[in-house]
């Protein structure tokens, strides 16, 4: 929104006003499969990120699971990257993600091995 903001030193204030807009979208991801055993290989599929964007890192826990050459989205903010799971103690994990300015997040289930 636009707010007035005032800031005063001693008898001289000024007054100006200052338009905050919303942080960055968030785009959405689909992985396939979303439940899966370490070392298996899986698909991650986003949409609504910026367009001609790169990837900035895909972390599971604290381990960056990029792929090499680091994906790019499509002019349209979509893209498809595949990546191996890592050994990793079963239960959900949070999968992040960081493409050009804007992030997302997203559940995968690792199995027991």
């Amino acid at each position: 929104g636009v707010y007035q903001v005032r800031l005063g030193v001693r008898e001289a204030a000024v007054t100006e006003e200052v338009r905050i807009i919303a942080g960055p979208k968030r785009g959405s991801l689909e992985l396939v499969p979303n439940e899966v055993s370490p070392g298996d290989l899986v698909t991650l599929k986003g949409d609504g990120f910026e367009p001609n964007a790169q990837m900035q890192y895909l972390l599971l826990n604290e381990l960056d699971l990029i792929p090499y050459p680091k994906p790019r989205t499509n002019r349209n903010g979509v893209f498809e990257a595949a990546f191996p799971i890592p050994s990793a103690e079963p239960g959900p994990h949070e999968l992040r993600l960081l493409v050009g300015v804007e992030f997302a997040t997203t559940m995968l289930e690792i199995l027991p091995p």
